[in-house]
């Protein structure tokens, strides 16, 4: 993938070339930023077999956008949660304040777009709303 980004001086003009060829091992992360946005940022994140901690955005909506691989995102409602699988070409809003986490079986790479900042919940709490 290869993405020209607009900029102002400011270093956020640069042109960045995030590799899709090789997700990694199982367990493996890579987040590359490609700018920031507001308080937080617009990037690529690529992953193997992989289950993340649970994460909140108190204050903003977060987009991701899948380019290659599968993805099932969990999000914890007051009511039942909701559970879709994002595959190549989907995107997914994760509503502000609400728990969400990703479940990989194979390979990820994926756009996201987080406006604030993140809180991770510890690895292991199966419901971060009880902490």
């Amino acid at each position: 993938m290869h993405g020209q980004l607009g900029g102002d001086g400011d270093g956020r003009g640069r042109s960045h070339t995030v590799g899709t060829d090789d997700a990694g091992p199982p367990g493996h992360r890579d987040f590359v930023e490609l700018a920031r946005f507001n308080a937080g940022s617009v990037g690529v994140f690529r992953c193997g077999p992989y289950e993340s901690p649970w994460e909140i955005h108190a204050h903003d909506d977060e987009l991701l956008f899948v380019l290659e691989g599968e993805v099932v995102l969990t999000v914890l409602t007051e009511g039942d949660p909701i559970v879709a699988t994002v595959g190549p070409g989907e995107a997914f809003v994760v509503p502000k304040g609400h728990w969400h986490k990703h479940e990989v079986a194979e390979r990820l790479v994926e756009l996201y777009a987080t406006p604030g900042g993140t809180v991770h919940a510890d690895p292991g709490v199966e419901d971060p709303r009880e902490i």
